[in-house]
């Protein structure tokens, strides 16, 4: 076979036709079936998940909700003992809520990995406060 004449693989009973992606042209549709013409590239890059650190980023923040009355504490950055504190003193003002639900909110940021044709993008991009 040339290079015009490159057949995919079909199923049981499905017949193969001549592969249009090296003329450029649509294939010739068999009965009932659809012209194929290739206008898809799936690719797979690779991404990293990373906790988001620096100045001014908090580890976590925290606060309490009651799931009884459904109040809430205030929240705070990285020490969830404010909220634990004022599960402890609603349950002591309203004693029928005993049961609460820590939220803790941390901050994450997607980084692409080598290979990944966002990585060597961002290594083209001159440090920001750099003049183009």
């Amino acid at each position: 076979m040339g290079s015009g004449s490159v057949r995919h693989r079909a199923g049981p009973g499905v017949r193969t036709a001549q592969c249009p992606c090296s003329r450029g042209e649509p294939s010739q549709p068999e009965r009932g079936r659809l012209p194929v013409t290739p206008r898809l590239l799936l690719a797979v890059a690779g991404w990293a998940l990373r906790l988001l650190t620096g100045e001014g980023v908090p580890d976590a923040i925290y606060s309490m909700e009651c799931v009884a009355c459904g109040a809430e504490s205030g929240a705070t950055d990285n020490d969830a003992g404010p909220a634990q504190h004022w599960s402890l003193s609603h349950t002591g003002r309203s004693p029928q809520c005993r049961v609460f639900k820590l939220h803790a909110e941390t901050f994450w940021r997607t980084e692409p990995c080598r290979g990944n044709p966002y990585a060597d993008v961002e290594q083209r991009k001159p440090p920001s406060g750099v003049p183009r």
